[in-house]
């Protein structure tokens, strides 16, 4: 029958007759199937893997296998095609040929190995399993369970019982057997272009297609060798040359190249004996040399070697005890055992050593750190114990103003709502209520400018106006001024000053702002004494005045806390005051470019002098004297 171009195509790899008598026909185009006359096509677009079909069988159970070009193995069953890909554990996807056996086991032969298929389990086999070659064009079996394998190198024959061994993962070795043109075949490379590459006769001779011409083999009348080739060694050679096998065979230390020349002399079919060679403790494996007479190594590391080569006859029987030669590549200095393990000991020496200087390291620094922590922590309580101090100080602070503010108040209000609500008092009364109201208010324009100055100073805003001139008369008119505040307190003030004084630069209400303070503080603290003494004299590069007292003194631990903010000695307890009077005056002094002297002796009384440096071109008009011992005021000479 004609095939039309519109129902299959010209090129056509393989035939099947199907169980209900329709044919299968795989093409380049295609699957087709020819059935009651009729043509129907299945392509890629029907689930096929690929349109190119190279091989076509039917198997017992009616189900139809088809081996494509690049798509695997596909089942055709209840309409659907299954692929079975390399993926899965084909050989390969390039399948030639496909056979089933008496067992129904299929045999697939590809493009890379043979693939046993059996229900589900797949076992692929290739040359390194033992096969001949793997591109493998046709499977066929003899009558005595022997495969025979078309190849481009030539036909050869398995034992099946070797091979479902291997499948069952039993241990043991497939023998195969290699026939070309020394058993008769014109060539070796037989044809597998389009299916079936290979047929049995009724007879059981086997029929295998090649590029010139069939062969037949008859598997009754092939014999077997019995005899294994005997292998020997023929050369070593290192870096291209020749060793002396018969001297020493130890290498030189380095990077050699090692070759080693074998043979195995047959004279039946020597083109077919094929080798194998290992060297122990370098290769795992028995590497397969095919024919090549020749293994070359590069690169073997120091040590002790075996290289062992056999070989097999043309009908795979090995001679398994083989050749060997055995040698040693000597080591380095720093490849031996001694230098590895002396380094290896001074690494963990240094390690160890290095290890013991990281651990002191570590605890220097912890103590160093101990001890930091310990500075910090005794700032941080002397800083707490400094707030502490401060807040209470504050605390007096805010105490003593609010008493100072609310003592004249009182006195103030009492006294005036007595000269408003009684009429009737006696002038000499009505002028002592004068007086303390007089004294009261002049009291608190103090306390008041103090706190004004001591909040202009915290915040950087308090300004002086210094200009030169004579100290005389400022100290006269302040301590005049304060000479009647002090005598209605029974206070008696000697004032001395001098004849003539050299010019400075001052704040006229700064320095009269001290004098009082100072002045006030000598009262406070007078005890018993109520003289207290004013001076204002020169000395050697310095103008001073000077306040004295015969009070109750201050001890030596206190003399300097005394100018700090809020302070007050603690035998000055119940004396008045908030602590900002000597801080001011030290402030207004230093502001001057002068400071505040202060000498004192528990109860003798206490002398403060405000000393004002003279500018370096000034000269001295007058030189005042100062006592050359310390006496209470009213006892001096």
């Amino acid at each position: 029958m004609a095939c039309r171009a519109t129902s299959c195509r010209p090129s056509v790899w393989g035939i099947a007759e199907g169980d209900d008598g329709s044919l299968w026909i795989g093409t380049s185009g295609g699957l087709s199937r020819l059935r009651d006359g009729r043509f129907e096509t299945f392509t890629t677009r029907d689930g096929l893997s690929s349109d190119v079909v190279r091989a076509v069988h039917v198997d017992r159970e009616g189900v139809l296998w088809l081996g494509t070009n690049g798509g695997g193995l596909n089942r055709f069953e209840g309409g659907r095609f299954f692929a079975l890909t390399a993926r899965q554990g084909l050989s390969s996807d390039v399948v030639y040929s496909i056979f089933e056996d008496g067992e129904g086991v299929l045999w697939v032969g590809s493009s890379d190995g043979l693939t046993r298929i059996e229900g589900n389990a797949v076992r692929a086999f290739r040359r390194r399993d033992g096969l001949c070659e793997n591109r493998i064009f046709r499977v066929l079996e003899d009558r005595t369970g022997n495969l025979w394998m078309s190849s481009n190198k030539g036909i050869f024959r398995i034992e099946k019982r070797q091979l479902n061994a291997r499948a069952r993962g039993e241990p043991g070795e497939i023998t195969c057997t290699l026939y070309g043109k020394s058993a008769g075949m014109r060539s070796v490379e037989c044809s597998g272009g389009s299916q079936p590459a290979g047929w049995t006769g009724r007879d059981g001779k086997l029929w295998f297609p090649t590029i010139l011409g069939a062969v037949i083999v008859d598997p009754t009348q092939v014999k077997r060798n019995p005899i294994p080739p005997p292998v020997v060694i023929e050369e070593v050679i290192m870096d291209r040359i020749v060793l002396d096998r018969g001297r020493s065979t130890e290498i030189p230390p380095g990077r050699h190249e090692l070759a080693f020349r074998y043979a195995a002399p047959s004279f039946v079919d020597p083109e077919r004996v094929r080798f194998q060679y290992r060297l122990d403790d370098f290769n795992e494996e028995w590497v397969e040399a095919d024919t090549r007479r020749i293994a070359t190594y590069t690169n073997i590391p120091p040590g002790a070697y075996e290289f062992r080569v056999r070989a097999c006859n043309n009908d795979g029987l090995w001679n398994e005890t083989g050749a060997s030669f055995g040698f040693r590549i000597r080591p380095h200095v720093y490849q031996t055992r001694t230098f590895l393990v002396g380094t290896a000991l001074a690494v963990a020496l240094s390690g160890f050593g290095l290890h013991r200087v990281r651990i002191r390291r570590l605890k220097l620094r912890e103590s160093q750190l101990a001890a930091l922590v310990e500075a910090r922590t005794g700032d941080l309580l002397e800083a707490n114990r400094q707030l502490a101090a401060a807040n209470r100080q504050q605390a007096d602070f805010v105490s003593g103003v609010s008493h100072e503010l609310k003592t004249p108040l009182t006195l103030i209000r009492l006294y005036g709502e007595t000269l408003l609500l009684g009429p009737g008092a006696l002038e000499e009364d009505q002028k002592s209520y004068y007086s303390i109201i007089v004294r009261e208010s002049e009291r608190l324009t103090r306390l008041v400018d103090r706190v004004l100055d001591y909040s202009r100073i915290e915040r950087g805003e308090r300004q002086y106006a210094l200009r030169p001139g004579d100290l005389t008369p400022t100290v006269a008119r302040t301590v005049r001024a304060y000479e009647t505040y002090l005598g209605r307190q029974g206070f008696s003030v000697r004032l001395e000053l001098p004849e003539t004084l050299p010019s400075l630069p001052f704040d006229p209400e700064a320095v009269a702002e001290a004098i009082v303070n100072l002045i006030d503080n000598a009262a406070k603290y007078s005890g018993d004494s109520k003289e207290i003494g004013v001076r204002l004299f020169e000395r050697s590069g310095a103008v001073v005045i000077e306040v004295r007292d015969g009070g109750i003194g201050i001890p030596e631990g206190e003399r300097e806390n005394v100018f700090h903010q809020f302070y007050r000695i603690e035998n000055g307890t119940g004396k008045g005051g908030y602590g900002l009077g000597l801080y001011l005056v030290r402030h207004i002094m230093r502001a001057h470019g002068g400071d505040v002297e202060l000498e004192s002796e528990v109860g003798r009384g206490s002398r403060f002098s405000l000393v004002f440096n003279l500018p370096p071109a000034t000269g001295s008009s007058a030189t005042g004297s100062r006592p050359s011992e310390w006496t209470k005021p009213g006892k001096r000479s």
